[in-house]
């Protein structure tokens, strides 16, 4: 390894660095704030016997020491290590000069500050950014120096590498600790390289486990390696030597697992379950995606590969055009590209027919892929320029992936392939986003009057109320919490997938937004990545009722709860037949005029229902008063509904009950017009 090699790395590194590290605490990704405050709890487990938490099986059990320091399936050992030394730096930083204990920091729920994001993700963007450094140094010994520059520039400058990267998060960690793993037993295998790089394999390797499921794809990685060389050598001796070597390899990543997860130590049985059973029935699961205009659990075989190829940037498009043209002449590929393709194809099969599918799970296989997109572009730049100088090629790929990183800073998760149509077209086909925007969000409505006594219902409203002042309001499954908050916010990902239901969002969406957070496009109108709309602040109503097959009873809100008397004149019994939903006596379309003082003995309401399907011709709904004897009280009038009486849909009923005493109750009758009671529904009020 020459000086030049050395500073090249270092090179590397400083530009990964420089990528990564600008405004670290603006925002946070969906998982982020669990990985937080479970390194909280992974920190205070380790340092303190008596410290406790919630148990990761059962979440109303509390548990103590070591055993805080297992908290989810994956297991992300080396995420909370990381996190806890992030949290370590902002505590020394921050909190102890304000003389609370690190113990008692550590037992209360995280405050997400821009300090306290900035220094958690800051020791992994130091160890991914020394990842691209490494990557270089490594390849170096396995392929020519220049092919291992054009990979290594390419990584440090990927979007989807330096946005994963730069996050308190376990995929970026996964892919430097079993790529380099890759790198130095190949090295090792083929190269003769020396012991110390064998046992450093086997250590990335457990940490790569502990990082997450993926891997273990590393010891069937090296069963299928040590298989081809077998075959390759066809040496009895050879094939003993192999086996020896992988048991002893495989006991140097079960002892790195065991010495590097303390929940190990104090309930073995429990975590070995835990990561073995547990993860393979949650992956079994799956996970909502939005895929070729489709929302599945399971997309298919063709979910990564399309999902990859709106990940390229336009030198990465190059490099797979010379790629084509290198496979024409059919070259004879070399033993490390051999292992580099065995790779490639064991982890994408492993991720492809796993249920659970996310983009970013892809990522350990892009640096390997990478180098083939290197070879690519070499040979198509001796194309062109027969015999191009080396700097040129080098400038010509920071250029172009810095204009790509450039355009969407201080995200980068917002780029797509631009040859494809971009960030304007990428929704329509893949799953798109990851929290990001949503802070933005937050700074609108935190700006709004009374804002701290404001109700907001939020898609990924952890990472929401993390910068919002305003009240949090449930984000049901029903719509109830929505209808009842003052304000809605939407993500880009949960309109593409319709949760919780399309009607509901249609609701909300037929009204221009107060607030949206525009994604960057090259082509088009900015994207709305966020949405932010005025919701109606009713009531909700316990349960949500149902009247099966006709409507689901939401919210309501009383405009004037206090009536005052008839105006002088007024007919009380004027109209005071019930209607179909959508006849209207004067044939006006408009509701009555809201909040308006009408007299005691009024009460102008709004009703919010879900459409369950069709109201047969002989039926009305009807809202009735009851005394404190449950005797029915009052004439009701109304007009058309606001929304279209179709299924699933959200309509509003507006109307007022007149009433000859104050209520003590309210409720919405499901009738024939004969006045037979199908079903009543109780407005708790």
């Amino acid at each position: 390894m020459t000086t030049r090699n050395w500073l090249i790395a270092l090179a590397l590194f400083a530009l990964a660095l420089a990528l990564r590290l600008g405004d670290l605490g603006t925002f946070l990704t969906i998982d982020e704030p669990r990985w937080i405050e479970w390194s909280a709890n992974f920190s205070g487990g380790l340092l303190s016997p008596d410290y406790a938490c919630s148990s990761h099986a059962n979440k109303k059990e509390t548990v103590h020491g070591l055993r805080c320091t297992i908290r989810i399936y994956q297991p992300g050992v080396t995420t909370m290590w990381l996190g806890s030394l992030g949290l370590q730096l902002y505590y020394w930083q921050h909190i102890a000069p304000t003389g609370v204990d690190l113990l008692t920091f550590l037992s209360q729920p995280p405050t997400f500050t821009p300090e306290l994001i900035r220094d958690v993700r800051l020791p992994f963007v130091i160890v991914n950014a020394a990842f691209c450094a490494l990557l270089y140094l490594l390849l170096s010994r396995l392929i020519s120096p220049h092919l291992s520059l054009i990979t290594a520039l390419l990584i440090t400058l990927s979007p989807v590498h330096a946005a994963l990267s730069r996050v308190a998060h376990h995929d970026a960690l996964t892919t430097t600790c079993l790529v380099l793993a890759l790198l130095l037993i190949i090295g090792y295998r083929l190269h003769e390289w020396g012991w110390r790089w064998f046992v450093l394999s086997a250590i990335l390797t457990g940490l790569a486990i502990l990082s997450k499921p993926m891997g273990w794809i590393m010891p069937i990685y090296l069963v299928a390696f040590n298989a081809w060389l077998i075959w390759q050598r066809r040496e009895w001796r050879y094939m003993q030597q192999l086996t020896k070597e992988t048991v002893i390899w495989l006991m140097l990543v079960l002892l790195t697992i065991w010495l590097l997860f303390p929940a190990l130590w104090a309930i073995p049985r429990e975590v070995i379950y835990t990561m073995l059973v547990e993860n393979s029935n949650i992956a079994n699961e799956g996970h909502s995606q939005f895929f070729l205009g489709e929302v599945s659990d399971n997309p298919g075989v063709w979910f990564y590969p399309i999902n990859w190829f709106w990940q390229l940037t336009t030198v990465e498009l190059l490099g797979l055009l010379g790629g084509l043209l290198i496979l024409r002449h059919k070259p004879r590929p070399q033993p490390v590209h051999v292992a580099f393709i065995l790779f490639i194809i064991l982890y994408t099969l492993l991720v492809i027919y796993s249920p659970k599918k996310q983009a970013r799970y892809l990522l350990p296989a892009i640096p390997i892929i990478t180098v083939f997109i290197a070879l690519g572009l070499a040979k198509l730049s001796r194309l062109i320029w027969q015999s191009p100088p080396k700097p040129v090629l080098y400038g010509f790929i920071l250029l172009l992936q810095l204009g790509s990183l450039w355009q969407h800073y201080p995200y980068y998760f917002t780029y797509y392939n631009d040859w494809l149509g971009g960030t304007q077209l990428a929704p329509q086909y893949i799953t798109v986003g990851w929290g990001e925007g949503l802070e933005q969000a937050a700074a609108y409505l935190n700006q709004q009057p009374q804002a701290k006594s404001l109700h907001v219902a939020s898609w990924y409203s952890d990472i929401f109320q993390a910068y919002s002042i305003s009240q949090p309001a449930e984000f049901n499954d029903d719509g109830r919490g929505q209808l009842s908050a003052d304000y809605v916010v939407f993500y880009i990902n949960q309109i593409q997938r319709q949760k919780p239901y399309p009607g509901l969002i249609d609701y909300f969406r037929q009204q221009p937004p107060v607030f949206t957070f525009d994604a960057p496009t090259l082509f088009g109108p900015p994207l709305h990545w966020v949405e932010v709309y005025p919701a109606p602040a009713a009531t909700p109503i316990k349960g949500a009722p149902k009247i099966e097959g006709v409507a689901q009873l939401l919210a309501y809100k009383l405009h004037n709860p206090h009536p005052s008397p008839l105006p002088v004149g007024e007919d009380k019994n004027k109209e005071n037949l019930p209607l179909p939903l959508g006849e209207d006596k004067n044939k006006e379309n408009l509701p009555l005029p809201l909040g308006e003082g009408r007299g005691e003995g009024v009460v102008t309401f709004t009703l919010y229902l879900r459409v369950l399907g069709p109201l047969a011709p002989d039926t009305t709904l009807s809202l009735i008063g009851r005394d404190a004897a449950n005797q029915p009280q009052g004439n009701w009038r109304f007009r058309n509904t606001i929304g279209e009486w179709q299924m699933g849909h959200i309509v509003e009923w507006h109307g007022q009950i007149i009433l000859p005493r104050p209520p003590y109750k309210l409720s919405v009758s499901y009738q024939f017009n004969d006045g037979k009671i199908i079903k009543e529904l109780e407005l708790k009020h």
